[in-house]
């Protein structure tokens, strides 16, 4: 068998696509779903790896450049048009 690649745990991530990674941020994933990030990872070769928890599919190390992830989205929050918005226009009729 193969040895695993040393790693250590580093507190934060810039990735082009999906911005500042830190553990506990909420991704999507296109097939996989949401999930929060669990850890993220520098390889002895300079590389990263992220350890994403999906809600359905358990956890999964992915290659953050590759992995499709974006921010998951906050479609449960009032838009606020429907809401303090609205409520300041009518006000003023």
């Amino acid at each position: 068998m193969g040895q695993k690649n040393p790693a250590k745990i580093i507190p934060n991530l810039e990735v082009e696509g999906i911005g500042h990674l830190v553990s506990g941020l909420r991704v999507e994933h296109p097939k996989l779903g949401a999930g929060e990030v669990e850890e993220l990872y520098e390889l002895e070769d300079g590389s990263n790896t992220i350890r994403v928890k999906f809600d359905t599919f358990g956890s999964k190390a992915l290659i953050p450049e590759y992995a499709n992830l974006s921010r998951e989205s906050t479609d449960k929050e009032e838009p606020l048009s429907d809401s303090v918005l609205s409520k300041l226009k009518g006000l003023f009729k």
